[in-house]
């Protein structure tokens, strides 16, 4: 077996060309036992390839084109012809640097001389590493619609290796659901990648204005008084109180806090609950949409919120919930005078989301809905994006539950239409979806720019590090298991929306992961470690940072405690350092995902992107890993973690330190730091061969317990080439 890559960043995947636009892709090779590496850093004469070529699929026909050998890591040039060459049979271990393609020297005003010939000059990746060989080759993009499929095809004699979206090696042709996906038109907003996001629950985040507070027994919900709360106090896990008891918190509040988030964790984006008119603390039950609650400080109050935000420059996305309305929206109104105007059935006889009767389902079969919630220009969903409020994006509530009737009918046609409405008003904006499940068929481009990870990332860590899945029921996975769910999922969607996944540990609707952590402080560090180091864009649920616990709805929304001697304070300077390094370091926001090790309890990746490795090491604590003796005392022993960093282009002497040691927050400049090897808390060195033994450094980001085979932590190493 050999090992090989394709990294999905703007490095390993370009479009070129103007008049036929084509895609330029580059792959990396090695062989797997380093006497098979040869003097020219390619294959010895005892490991070579037959052939290699990349399968793309023109007008749904099969078309193979041979892949180019770079062997060297200098600049080439690329021969450019007008029509990419179906299925050619050359001998691609000669150091031919010809292929096909469209293009002109990068500039589409330059025909290169030649009519519709001209020359790339092209670049290998960045590596140190004399072990990786290069391929490259140009393959049409399909002009019948936006998606581009193609996967890596290996001759080796009698066998043949396929190379598909999971990073896995194959014998066989894979299927379709598992290739390389390019979207050459519907991409999500690159600033999405960038940030760290903040979720708010706006009842219980901060109290700005007491004045505006809901009252004891002010009014009726469901029939019954609602209740005001002391700050702080424990939340109710009643039928009836569990929706109708506040504690004050308001947008005021969030106005006021602005200097903690923005200045003093980091944070750069604010995702809020629903702010909307509701008689509920959740507000998932819309009264009025085309107004923010007077509980919360009103339309006023947004305005001013959203002003501070930006000016800070910050982003602000607000919860849509338009799948369902309130019982007591205008429509509806089953508790006052006004006329039904029921979209969803008629008098008693109505359609109830999930069967809560107080949530009567809205039908998008009525042209009246559709006016109102997207199609025309004073919608819902177009008011908000725009002056004085301009919010950032929108997340739709159950998005995958719209549809005509009692049932999501049609509903990929509405959720493009949302996507519509949100586009021709901010082309930037954000469109999320939640999905509590795999949302693979909403993330294909023309629908979400993101979801809300469960799937691909909530449910997978919680099983890891907690042992449990999203409805409370045990299950065991090992980091091999971990990995290859990380990956299956992610293998499923195009490249930019992977990084515009919106990735947590918990949320409003799942207990916080602190919680089912038994309270165990540094599994949680190891598992924020792994948030702000995965593809997707970071969310800290609101508290988290400071150690909030909760269990399931509505104890996951506790106050934040605002009293500092009540925090966890290693815990926030942890969080702390994540955000920073997170902002500083484009190679965690944007760059290739490389498996490094995922063995037992060790689970290790890296992120690579122009030049800079970012390794991420997570620890679980409880179970058996494998040992090796230590050389720091005689009887001593330390978990074994030897990571194949020579798969993201490191070599011997590249030293690598972990930022997430003492001060270190600035990775890009940590790493460039000509003193960092005189670093022994945080330094390590790669050996021959392009591998990094942390072995005996284990202690400088892991916590041991009495049994030195469960160890628990986290680090993030970082080098640049």
């Amino acid at each position: 077996m050999f090992f090989a890559f394709h990294g999905q960043t703007s490095e390993w995947a370009s479009p070129v060309g103007k008049h036929k636009p084509q895609l330029l892709v580059w792959l990396a090779t090695a062989p797997l036992d380093e006497d098979d590496v040869g003097g020219d850093g390619g294959e010895s004469q005892g490991f070579a390839f037959d052939r290699v070529a990349v399968r793309c699929d023109p007008d749904n026909e099969e078309h193979l084109v041979s892949m180019a050998k770079l062997s060297s890591l200098e600049r080439h040039s690329f021969k450019l012809s007008d029509q990419p060459e179906a299925d050619p049979q050359p001998d691609s271990n000669t150091q031919s640097h010809t292929a096909t393609a469209t293009a002109a020297n990068g500039n589409d005003d330059d025909d290169g001389g030649g009519g519709d010939e001209g020359v790339l000059e092209l670049t290998p990746p960045r590596v140190r590493s004399s072990r990786l060989c290069f391929w490259c080759a140009c393959i049409p993009l399909n002009e019948d619609r936006d998606q581009t499929h193609y996967v890596f095809k290996f001759i080796q004699g009698r066998r043949q290796w396929w190379l598909d979206a999971r990073g896995e090696l194959v014998p066989r042709l894979p299927g379709k659901e598992y290739h390389f996906r390019y979207n050459q038109s519907c991409k999500p907003p690159s600033w999405v990648a960038s940030q760290v996001f903040y979720q708010i629950f706006p009842d219980r985040f901060c109290n700005g204005d007491p004045s505006i507070s809901v009252k004891e027994g002010e009014y009726l919900y469901l029939g019954h008084p609602v209740h005001a709360r002391e700050w702080g106090q424990p939340v109710t896990d009643t039928d009836e109180a569990r929706c109708s008891e506040f504690y004050g918190g308001d947008l005021i509040g969030v106005r006021n806090r602005l200097s903690y988030l923005c200045d003093e964790l980091g944070v750069t984006a604010l995702y809020l609950n629903p702010v909307f008119t509701s008689l509920s603390n959740h507000k998932y039950d819309t009264v009025d949409y085309m107004n923010v609650d007077p509980h919360l400080g009103g339309n006023g109050a947004l305005q001013h919120l959203c002003k501070d935000v930006h000016a800070r420059g910050m982003r602000i996305i607000l919860d849509a919930v338009l799948n369902h309305t309130s019982v007591h929206h205008h429509w509806f109104d089953k508790y006052g005078d006004a006329i039904k105007h029921v979209p969803s059935g008629a008098g008693d006889d109505y359609v109830a989301w999930l069967g809560y009767d107080s949530l009567p389902k809205l039908n998008l079969a009525n042209p009246q809905v559709r006016a109102y919630l997207y199609a025309e220009e004073r919608a819902v969903i177009r008011h908000w994006l725009r002056p004085p409020y301009a919010i950032d994006g929108w997340r739709f509530d159950v998005i995958h539950m719209l549809g005509e009737g009692a049932n999501a009918t049609n509903n990929a046609f509405y959720v493009r239409q949302f996507r519509q409405a949100t586009k021709e008003t901010n082309p930037q904006a954000y469109v999320l979806g939640e999905h509590f499940y795999e949302a693979t068929q909403w993330l294909q481009g023309d629908q979400e720019d993101g979801c809300m990870a469960y799937y691909t990332f909530l449910h997978p860590m919680r099983a890891f590090f907690a042992g449990t899945d999203l409805i409370g029921d045990p299950i065991h996975l090992d980091a091999s298991e971990l990995s290859s769910w990380l990956c299956e999922s992610r293998a499923k969607i195009p490249w930019e929306n992977q990084l515009a996944l919106f990735n947590q540990l918990d949320s409003h609707d799942t207990p916080r992961m602190l919680t089912l952590l038994g309270g165990d402080v540094a599994k949680l560090k190891a598992a924020a470690t792994v948030l702000f180091a995965y593809p997707g864009t970071p969310c800290i649920y609101y508290g988290d940072e400071v150690g909030v616990e909760g269990g399931k709805d509505p104890d996951c929304r506790r106050c934040f405690p605002w009293n500092r001697q009540e925090w966890r304070q290693d815990l926030f300077a942890h969080y702390q350092r994540l955000v920073a390094v997170r902002k500083a370091t484009p190679a965690l926001q944007y760059g290739a995902y490389v498996p490094l090790y995922a063995h037992g309890d060790v689970f290790a990746f890296a992120r690579w992107l122009a030049g800079t490795v970012v390794i991420c090491v997570a620890v679980r604590s409880g179970g058996t890993i494998a040992t090796t003796a230590s050389t720091a005392e005689e009887g001593q022993r330390a978990a074994a973690i030897v990571l194949p960093v020579w798969k993201c282009g490191l070599d011997e002497g590249a030293v690598l330190t972990n930022v997430l040691a003492g001060h270190a927050t600035n990775a890009d400049d940590d790493a460039d730091d000509d003193d960092a090897d005189d670093d022994s808390s945080g330094s390590f060195v790669v050996s021959r061969g392009g591998w990094l033994d942390i072995t005996s450094s284990t202690s400088t980001f892991t916590s041991m317990s009495t049994s030195p085979s469960t160890i628990h932590g986290s680090a993030l190493l970082v080098a640049k080439m």
